[in-house]
């Protein structure tokens, strides 16, 4: 009795831990396949993902609670049952499947390019994204969160990801 309480305490240690380093999982149990989906989309179609009844079927609530975290942007139509399409925008989240699902070796080499770039240069993302075999808007997300940290500019030109080095 006592090593079946032992070994039920280790599980639930160990669910604790996973939650704690992957907060993004630990918000709903199918999550982590959604975001899969979600990456395996970002490949072929961009930021902008169509929900069909089979998805939504599949993943109503972790869809949801990723919108209520901020995590993606759904958008509704009225008449339908469930939603039209969902936009990834949030640069954490769309770096967050990366680190889960791509190449960490691709993820150091962008990294490493950006941080030897030298200042006053421009970085042209599609470039990045063909040369490293990632899609283009994680690039952007990257290039997002360098901005963020007040490294660069990244261009407002629609539909391109292009970054200035500042510093």
């Amino acid at each position: 009795m006592v090593q079946l309480q032992a070994e039920i305490d280790s599980r639930e240690t160990q669910r604790r831990l996973r939650a704690l380093e992957d907060p993004v999982s630990g918000l709903h149990p199918d999550v982590r396949g959604l975001s899969k989906l979600i990456y395996d989309r970002l490949r072929s179609s961009g930021n902008m993902i169509h929900v069909d009844e089979d998805m939504y079927a599949r993943f109503a609530r972790p869809l949801h609670i990723l919108d209520s975290q901020g995590l993606i942007d759904v958008t509704h139509v009225i008449g339908r049952p469930f939603p039209d399409s969902f936009w990834v925008t949030n640069s954490s989240y769309i770096f967050y499947l990366c680190a889960l699902f791509e190449d960490s070796g691709k993820m150091d080499s962008l990294v490493n390019r950006i941080d030897e770039a030298s200042a006053g240069r421009w970085l042209r993302g599609a470039e990045f994204a063909a040369e490293l075999d990632l899609p283009l808007p994680v690039v952007k997300a990257i290039f997002q969160l360098y901005e963020r940290r007040g490294l660069g500019l990244l261009s407002k030109e629609i539909g391109t990801a292009n970054y200035y080095v500042k510093a």
